[in-house]
């Protein structure tokens, strides 16, 4: 994908984020805060637990260490995988406590809602959605990988995602920008470092 048409994309979510974040966040959260508990919300708390990246950042980096010499292909299959997901984490646990935006779900227990700037809180962590970030990175970059599965990869890194607003923890604006960090930079990693080694 050229830079171009990445930045146009990024451009385009950060825009729909920003409508969602006037219009519509607060409408969503509120219609799945009054189905929770019901079996859209429970089938989701288990679609969540696919972006917790502690899942795959482990096996991933003994894979990258452990077939280092034994099969370069896979190493770097794995080390890529790796770095998609641990830079994205990283930017994501960058701005979350910069900007500080509190959780829907704490907004329907405490009554708290807004930004509270430079803040560790958990409860003050919603923006961007981390596990949105680790979904779509993965999914991303295994697409580039084995295009062949691309639209089975992304429909997941989307499922994911979405679980995130449907269990209550992130509004609509917050998967948004997750997901976009994870695409974007797994395609820039991807285009600088990992394309011509993996595929020479």
């Amino acid at each position: 994908m050229s830079s171009k048409k990445l930045a146009y994309i990024s451009i385009l979510v950060a825009i729909l984020a920003l409508i969602s974040f006037i219009f519509f966040d607060q409408r969503v959260v509120e219609y799945f805060y009054s189905i929770k508990g019901g079996e859209v919300y429970q089938f989701f708390r288990y679609v969540t637990k696919l972006g917790q990246s502690e899942y795959l950042l482990i096996p991933a980096i003994f894979i990258f260490l452990y077939f280092r010499k034994k099969n370069r292909t896979l190493s770097l299959k794995a080390g890529f995988i790796f770095s998609s997901i641990a830079l994205s984490g990283v930017i994501v646990n960058i701005i979350k406590p910069t900007i500080g935006r509190v959780r829907p779900n704490i907004y329907f227990e405490k009554g708290e809602s807004g930004f509270n700037f430079f803040t560790i809180s958990h409860d003050f962590t919603s923006f961007p959605s981390g596990h949105s970030a680790t979904a779509f990175a993965l999914s991303v970059t295994l697409a580039l990988l084995y295009k062949q599965y691309k639209y089975l990869l992304i429909f997941i890194a989307c499922m994911v995602a979405i679980s995130r607003v449907v269990i209550i923890r992130h509004y609509p604006s917050d998967i948004l920008i997750g997901s976009l960090i994870g695409v974007v930079v797994s395609i820039m990693l991807y285009e600088k470092y990992f394309k011509k080694e993996i595929h020479e």
